[in-house]
């Protein structure tokens, strides 16, 4: 359910800013009314618009939650110090003297000519000019910002807003010389005049010069706002008049975000890590940038966001009912200061989080005031819980040591030695429900590193920190595919009940180096060997045998192998709303098309080929076969509907008890893939330490993958910056029946058994330790 962001804050807040973030609404009306002077009904409506006054009041951005409540973005308290920009450009003294001018000789000011009026203006501007130089100096020590930062604002928005107003008046100009000219006529001067003089919106509100003002420092500036100050523009012995002291002045939300777990302190318990990397004590570990992909951040508003805005109003009756005034000002435009959602949950939840103004009218001629409330923007609650998701995160940091190359690894890559850094990713969903509960993918990255050094956020070719590793980056499946492989070829009829295939090292006899098994390319053993029969189904998943899963993907063919990856959500987004998503790809990446053969085909059914999809893909496909076939696409934000079933792949009964065993030998007999791990000394130990209770089914995945190379430079070669395959991990866990799924990959790290797997197990304490198993 969708709940609103808190209301103390929010009327906290309001109380705070009452009548103090202002603009006025009625200059695009004025403006127009004095372009159609001629017309009576014009200047009717004009002179009523001079007589009512209109401001906004401000609205607050709704909450992001995870599932138990706990706050993830929220409003960063704090205020902006903003000045209208007509006090910055100097307009305001002007105005000032005009009106005194015409105050001090209203008897005679009809009868003036032009030039005698802007004398007396001239006479009368220094004193409020000098009331404005004073204006900076005094606001600088109220909000405790130097001076000079505070001129170097004021003339940094004086530029943006006049090389605006310069793009809009030749805008402008143009399209009326070009009316002009279909009517046969030259545009007059005054024309042109009237079109030099308009104002645009950025030059009739409030700029912020000073940001994140304290709440402190706000409240007191705020009582100085209300003070007024005497001024003589005539000298000692003329007619005073009184000013605000703080002339434009006023507060306003900041507008940005605070999210409060992006740092935390994880302590990770080394007890049951394996025997290398054992130990009572556990080890303290900073997470930092806690949820940045899936949360997403914020950026200063731009054009588009406007045009995007204006677009939705024009094309949503619902939405511009809601968005509208009663006088038809868009109670959530985009100003010039503002902030909007640039990626991740804040982007696509935008139009939700995003509040709507309040507006105060007041008639000028009575004194009336009428309130229009503001509403704050709405709370979203994601299906994240944010514990586990800090412990997963933890898990994976190089700090906590399993996520660095060790040499039990037994890798065969000479690109990383013991002790570089892995990086990966780690999805873990709800098989009932289909909620993502966390999704992990580092290395990540704080919000302040964007704003200090985006260099090193999005140019690092290895750690690519940028990258959401679990939802869009394209991986090749491995061998965590062959056990959804086996239930497709018995959904399709290529694999019978009771049948065995044999494994004969190598696919075709007479090529020995091309499709092979495992055991053969690393021992010049078969299955057949060790088991002294044919494989069937279980045991083939169990040892992982490649040539039992060619031989299905070789009977599935283009067509049926096709099916089956597009079963399995490949090539249809997820839309998850955290951010761009690669939706897999079956084909080679970069070729349209997506033509298969045979060999294509024979590739894919043990996850290698022109294939690639994510950790999301992986742990969905896993999830489809927990469900005994019930497609039920996976979701992250908790307060859209669930998504209801997409219909049940309508597996034989026998290929899902095939697939369960299959995968829980993998993991619980010696014989599995995914049973224990060996050291250099030959010593072996478990590599799962499950709590009690807890039963798994699990497959092991080594992926071939593409080098990262470091393109050529004068006087040096392409250098390849990393190598190997990549280590997947796929289990499902719970107590009587699979209840929960959890997908681990880790780029060029190897043996998805040995890197994998320790990681896939202190998970499952993860899970444990949270209340789920």
């Amino acid at each position: 359910m969708v709940r609103r962001a808190v209301p103390s804050m929010f009327h906290r807040r309001l109380l705070l800013m009452g009548g103090l973030v202002s603009f006025a609404l009625c200059g695009t009306a004025a403006r127009m009314a004095q372009m159609t002077l001629r017309h009576g009904d014009d200047a009717r409506a004009d002179a009523e618009l001079r007589l009512v006054r209109q401001s906004w009041t401000p609205t607050i951005r709704g909450r992001i939650l995870d599932r138990h409540g706990r706050v993830l973005a929220r409003p960063a308290p704090g205020f902006d110090l903003a000045v209208d920009f007509r006090v910055l450009n100097g307009r305001w003294a002007r105005d000032q003297a005009t009106a005194y001018a015409k105050r001090a000789h209203r008897a005679l000011w009809g009868r003036l000519a032009p030039e005698q009026r802007a004398e007396l203006v001239a006479r009368y501007q220094p004193a409020f000019d000098a009331h404005l130089r004073s204006l900076l100096p005094r606001l600088a020590e109220a909000c405790g910002t130097p001076v000079e930062t505070l001129e170097a604002e004021r003339a940094s928005v004086i530029e943006r807003v006049e090389r605006m107003h310069a793009v809009f008046q030749r805008r402008n100009l143009s399209a009326a010389e070009a009316a002009a000219l279909e009517q046969g006529r030259e545009l007059s001067d005054a024309a042109a005049a009237r079109i030099a003089e308009a104002e645009i919106r950025e030059q009739t509100i409030p700029h912020a010069l000073a940001r994140d003002v304290p709440d402190a420092a706000a409240l007191s500036i705020a009582r100085l706002l209300e003070q007024t100050t005497e001024v003589r523009p005539g000298g000692a012995s003329g007619e005073a008049c009184r000013v605000k002291t703080y002339p434009g002045v006023t507060l306003v939300e900041s507008g940005r975000r605070d999210y409060p777990l992006e740092s935390v302190r994880v302590s990770v318990d080394r007890r049951t890590f394996p025997g290398p990397l054992r130990s009572d004590e556990p080890v303290e570990v900073e997470v930092r940038g806690l949820a940045t992909h899936l949360l997403g951040w914020m950026r200063p508003v731009q054009a588009e966001d406007v045009k995007a805005r204006t677009a939705r109003l024009d094309l949503d009756p619902v939405f511009r009912a809601d968005a509208l005034s009663p006088s038809g000002a868009d109670r959530g435009a985009y100003l010039p200061d503002d902030e909007v959602g640039a990626t991740g949950i804040e982007a696509s939840m935008e139009p939700v989080l995003r509040g709507l103004r309040g507006l105060s009218t007041l008639r000028l001629e009575s004194g009336d005031t009428s309130e229009l409330p503001a509403r704050a923007g709405l709370d979203v609650r994601l299906t994240l819980d944010i514990a586990l998701q800090a412990r997963i995160h933890a898990l994976m940091l190089p700090e906590a040591g399993l996520a660095r190359v060790h040499e039990w690894h037994g890798r065969e890559n000479e690109s990383m030695s013991p002790g570089t850094p892995l990086h990966g990713a780690a999805v873990v969903l709800d098989v009932d429900s289909g909620d993502i509960l966390a999704m992990v993918s580092t290395p990540s990255f704080t919000r302040d590193d964007l704003a200090r050094d985006a260099a090193s956020v999005f140019r690092d070719p290895v750690r690519t920190p940028w990258v959401n590793r679990a939802l869009n980056k394209p991986y090749p499946p491995g061998s965590i595919v062959k056990a959804p492989i086996l239930c497709e070829a018995a959904l399709q009829g290529v694999l019978r009940e009771g049948e065995t295939i044999a494994c004969t090292g190598h696919l075709y006899p007479a090529a020995p180096e091309a499709f092979r098994c495992w055991i053969y390319k690393s021992f010049g053993l078969t299955h057949q060997d060790t088991f002294q029969h044919a494989l069937n189904p279980v045991e083939a998943l169990m040892v992982s045998c490649n040539i039992f899963f060619y031989t299905l993907g070789r009977r599935l063919g283009p067509e049926g192998i096709a099916h089956a990856y597009r079963h399995w959500g490949v090539e249809r987004p997820f839309d998850l709303g955290a951010g761009e998503e690669f939706a897999g790809k079956i084909g080679a990446l970069g070729a349209p098309d997506g033509a298969l053969d045979t060999q294509d085909a024979t590739f894919m059914g043990m996850g290698q080929g022109p294939i690639a999809w994510t950790p999301l893909h992986a742990a969905n496909a896993m999830a489809t076969l927990a469900r005994a076939g019930g497609i039920l696409a996976p979701r992250l934000i908790a307060d859209q509907p669930r998504p209801a079933a997409q219909g049940r792949l309508d597996y034989p009964a026998w290929s899902l008890r095939a697939a369960l065993a299959g995968m829980e030998k993998s993991v619980s007999d010696r014989q599995g893939t995914g049973n224990h791990l060996t050291f250099a000394d030959g010593r072996q130990e478990d590599i799962f330490t499950l709590p009690p209770g807890v039963r798994i089914w699990g497959k092991t995945g080594t992926a071939q993958a593409p080098s990262i190379v470091a393109p050529a430079t004068e006087g040096a070669a392409p250098q390849v910056l990393r190598s190997g395959d990549h280590s997947w991990f796929v289990v499902m866990a719970g107590h009587d029946r699979p209840r929960f799924v959890i997908a681990v990959m880790m780029e060029y790290a190897g043996s998805g058994g040995r890197v994998s797997g320790p990681i896939v197990n202190q998970i499952i304490a993860a899970l444990h330790a949270e209340g789920y198993l």
